[in-house]
């Protein structure tokens, strides 16, 4: 593999008024990593979590490693024409699966892109759908100091990476309701397969992004930022009176708190738009 990227640091004084200190502490990092050549001539290395729904990972030479690799979701079917007139995944002997609400494709569910234009979906029609390397990192840490006592905060920061997120994947199944789990507030909205009245099948709430089964909308943008915990300490100096004196440093009054103050700005990956932004495709 081959990594080159750079780093910033600047460190500052902001106030000095003698009592009163403020220092200012910033970096900024960006690196990307390219994978050169792989084991046995081999064009990429695979890796799949088969205990998180077989989620895929790609080190494929000429990238990044260990990209997300899955099929690009493009919304539901609608009807039972649109099932009928759409590639559709395909059973163990390559033959598109029915239009059947039990045991096929139906109204409701997923509507995956065929990559490849050959009319059906299947393993040909993966595609890398996430990065989790990030485009850039951060700190700031501020320091303050009066007298005795002294505050330093510290927030790290990180654009530009995705996440495999597997909470998101599991908790948006309605049908996992009889496994006693836990549901984002989106899985009340899946899809409501009725028949109008005149024997046509739609969605009752049309507009819906939840399936009517487990779709691959699992792969986020994880942006964020975060406070550290900041800390406060009084430093004293005692004399023991029998024995002997020496500087003690351990902090009499000390004060935590941490707390997210970032975001996890949740897309699907699927859209085509997201694609063409964060891999060019």
């Amino acid at each position: 593999m081959n990594t080159k990227g750079w780093n910033i640091t600047i460190t500052s004084t902001i106030m000095n008024t003698g009592d009163f200190r403020w220092e200012t502490n910033l970096n900024l990092s960006h690196f990307k990593t390219k994978v050169i050549r792989l084991t046995a001539d081999r064009k990429f290395l695979a890796r799949t979590s088969w205990w998180m729904n077989n989620w895929t990972q790609w080190a494929h030479v000429g990238m990044e490693p260990w990209l997300f690799r899955g099929y690009i979701a493009e919304g539901l079917f609608q009807s039972v024409e649109d099932a009928e007139n759409s590639p559709r995944p395909v059973d163990n002997n390559g033959a598109p699966r029915p239009v059947d609400p039990n045991n096929g494709i139906w109204v409701g569910d997923v509507k995956y892109k065929d990559v490849d234009g050959n009319g059906i979906i299947d393993v040909n029609d993966e595609t890398f759908i996430g990065n989790p390397w990030p485009d850039l990192t951060g700190g700031l840490t501020n320091t303050f100091s009066y007298k005795g006592f002294d505050l330093s905060v510290l927030f790290t920061a990180s654009w530009g990476n995705d996440i495999y997120n597997y909470i998101r994947a599991v908790n948006l199944n309605p049908n996992n309701v009889n496994l006693s789990r836990n549901f984002l507030v989106e899985a009340s909205d899946y899809a409501r397969v009725v028949d109008d009245g005149t024997g046509k099948v739609i969605i009752q709430n049309a507009g819906t992004n939840v399936a009517r089964i487990a779709n691959n909308q699992i792969a986020s943008d994880n942006n964020y930022g975060k406070k550290q915990q900041p800390l406060c300490g009084r430093w004293f100096l005692y004399k023991a009176e029998k024995y002997f004196a020496q500087l003690c440093s351990a902090p009499a009054l000390a004060a935590t708190n941490q707390s997210d103050q970032g975001y996890a700005h949740y897309r699907r990956c699927a859209k085509r738009d997201y694609l063409d932004q964060v891999h060019g495709l």
